[in-house]
């Protein structure tokens, strides 16, 4: 289906609702009852995380919480890391305090930009715990990319938010597929082209009525681009069972700094169906 230039209003879906988290009361965890190592986990669109595993080595349950010192070792020389941005919640979720039984894991994130070329490594990571004392590691630390850093505080990930269910034969059931080249490059200022499937993978048609809108976003190291349109629902009017339909889209790109972005596209329902890509943005030439 080819695309329209149909302008939608702005969407914001209703809040997931959340289980809730069991209440931690336990004494807060010492540099004693704790042993940690570091992983790395996960990636999306230029970011990665660098995530410390503290593991309760003690008999007694405790509390890990709150947010530690750290320092490290830096080209030679052990050095304070500064927290740049503590946030409750990285990209991997929100980490709130728990109470750790004996063997049990808690989490500390620190996630960063992979895609900046000036970055520096800290090595034998000390943490200052918020009950008492200094747990170590040996293992490689986080990465320094441009001072561009979020930290999570001491703890485990709350509960996922729930989905609202989906009704059969609503748009909300609807599947996502973005279709462009491999790490396609597009110039700041010219007009990226794609394709989005959305395909019905239950045994219910789905009736494009009203027809729903879309909102489309390109994510860079400034501000986001988001832009929000009505399907081309001029011939077809529902999807069937099992069964897909292509539309091409057109995103239009400001002249921003060039480097490695993420396209996201989803439909302005409750369950947000959606799916990402990334895209390499060359920056604006000189006139």
């Amino acid at each position: 289906m080819p695309w329209v230039d149909r302008p939608a209003p702005s969407y914001t879906a209703p809040p997931w609702k959340a289980p809730s988290a069991p209440r931690a009361s336990a004494p807060p965890c010492t540099a004693d009852q704790l042993c940690v190592a570091a992983v790395s986990d996960g990636a999306a669109a230029g970011s990665a995380v660098e995530r410390f595993v503290f593991t309760n080595i003690s008999s007694t349950v405790c509390r890990l919480g709150g947010r530690p010192g750290l320092t490290g070792v830096v080209d030679g020389r052990r050095r304070v890391l500064a927290l740049r941005r503590p946030a409750a919640a990285t990209f991997p979720g929100l980490i709130i305090p728990a109470d750790l039984r004996p063997h049990g894991h808690g989490f500390f994130d620190w996630t960063f930009a992979d895609a900046c070329p000036a970055r520096r490594t800290a090595h034998a990571v000390d943490f200052e715990m918020p009950g008492g004392g200094t747990v170590s590691t040996e293992r490689a630390a986080p990465l320094f990319t441009c001072g561009r850093s979020a930290v999570s505080p001491l703890g485990r990930y709350a509960p996922a938010p729930r989905p609202p269910r989906a009704a059969p034969g609503t748009v909300d059931t609807l599947a996502v597929r973005l279709s462009l080249r491999h790490l396609q490059r597009i110039a700041a200022g010219h007009t990226l082209r794609y394709v989005v499937t959305l395909r019905n993978p239950t045994r219910f048609a789905v009736q494009l009525d009203p027809c729903p809108s879309y909102t489309e976003g390109l994510y860079t190291e400034g501000h986001p681009v988001l832009r929000r349109y009505r399907l081309n629902c001029d011939t077809v009017h529902r999807i069937a069972p099992h069964q897909g339909v292509r539309y091409a889209m057109r995103l239009m790109i400001p002249r921003v700094a060039g480097g490695l972005a993420k396209l996201a596209w989803s439909l302005n329902t409750p369950r947000t169906p959606a799916a990402v890509a990334v895209v390499m943005v060359a920056g604006p030439t000189s006139p």
